[in-house]
């Protein structure tokens, strides 16, 4: 039942004319993806199906699962019946697009709060952004202005830097502001304020990018299509695991790159104990406080990003202490 499609053979079956003699008739898809789904399971332990139909025996959706933070974006259907497809990607340790699940109908934002109740939803700064142009119109040096202060807002570590521009926002466009404050919430969209760790996914770019690789195969009957999401994962499961195993070092190499940038930043700070694993960090008039034990800093990187901060770093090598003790284990080569 497995079968595997070049990119020649892609091409070939988004020709209509081509579609029904490769494919088979897309209506006969829908009768046998009951069929292929049982074998997808049998022949990839872990993998997750689900089809729902209506009180008729009418297709509705289909959901599949292959396998921290996750992006949820829909891509619309080219074939002859249509439809949506949602994808929900996570981002790997060295910063690869890691697909989680496919769905053929927003169920799955229903599942994710069956399945995983204590998830918490975050919005796409870039989508906010959207809705602020459209929503408030201002001059286009106004609107730049304001975004600029809204990003560096959403960015911020620290709820002292987040209020600072929180506060600028307020002064330059009262409503916008109260709309991101209420309308949206700003637990939504500010990294200072969200429950948990947002790490770097601020936006859904991971889904849209995962909407650009299936942006042929959208056209094909359901059962090619799901054929060539799981082969597509497959030889990136594959690909990305050889290259962890061929790579000499500790952490990945995405991680190890955002690792240097904080080493070589440590190299002017002074440290100074104030308890056995309680330091502060100084750098010019600038002091941060390190408690390696718990894993924190007043910066507030390492605490969200669950990497070594520059004033981490500089602690550690006060005390001559592998910085990698304080590295998740979501960012090495045997995670």
């Amino acid at each position: 039942m497995s079968v595997e499609f070049t990119l020649r053979e892609i091409f070939g079956m988004i020709s209509k004319a081509n579609m029904g003699f490769v494919c088979g008739d897309p209506a006969e898809s829908f009768k046998g993806l009951p069929v292929y789904y049982r074998v997808l399971e049998d022949k990839n332990p872990g993998t997750m199906t689900a089809i729902e139909i209506d009180d008729k025996d009418h297709f509705l959706y289909f959901f599949m699962a292959l396998g921290p933070v996750i992006a949820i974006d829909g891509t619309f259907l080219k074939g002859k019946f249509r439809g949506t497809l949602f994808i929900t990607s996570a981002q790997d340790g060295n910063d690869q697009i890691y697909p989680l699940a496919f769905d053929r109908h927003n169920s799955i934002l229903k599942g994710i709060n069956s399945i995983f109740p204590e998830a918490t939803h975050g919005f796409c700064t870039y989508h906010i952004s959207g809705n602020l142009k459209a929503k408030y119109k201002m001059r286009q040096h106004k609107i730049d202005t304001f975004l600029a202060a809204y990003f560096k807002a959403a960015d911020a570590y620290r709820e002292s830097e987040f209020a600072k521009y929180m506060d600028s926002l307020k002064i330059m466009h009262p409503e916008a502001a109260k709309y991101l404050e209420d309308g949206v919430g700003l637990h939504r969209w500010a990294r200072a304020r969200f429950p948990s760790r947002r790490y770097d996914m601020q936006t859904t770019n991971i889904a849209k990018s995962m909407n650009s690789v299936l942006r042929h195969a959208r056209a094909l009957p359901i059962i090619p299509l799901a054929e060539f999401v799981r082969s597509l994962v497959q030889r990136w499961f594959y690909e990305r695991r050889e290259l962890a195993t061929a790579r000499d070092g500790y952490l990945t190499e995405a991680a190890q790159a955002k690792l240097d940038q904080q080493i070589e930043l440590s190299r002017t700070m002074t440290v100074h104990p104030v308890s056995r694993f309680e330091f502060e960090v100084r750098e010019r008039e600038n002091v941060e406080v390190v408690d390696i034990r718990a894993k924190q800093c007043s910066c507030k990187y390492l605490d969200i990003q669950q990497l070594p901060c520059s004033h981490s770093l500089a602690a550690c090598q006060h005390i001559r202490l592998s910085h990698h003790s304080l590295c998740s284990h979501y960012y090495t080569t045997n995670a």
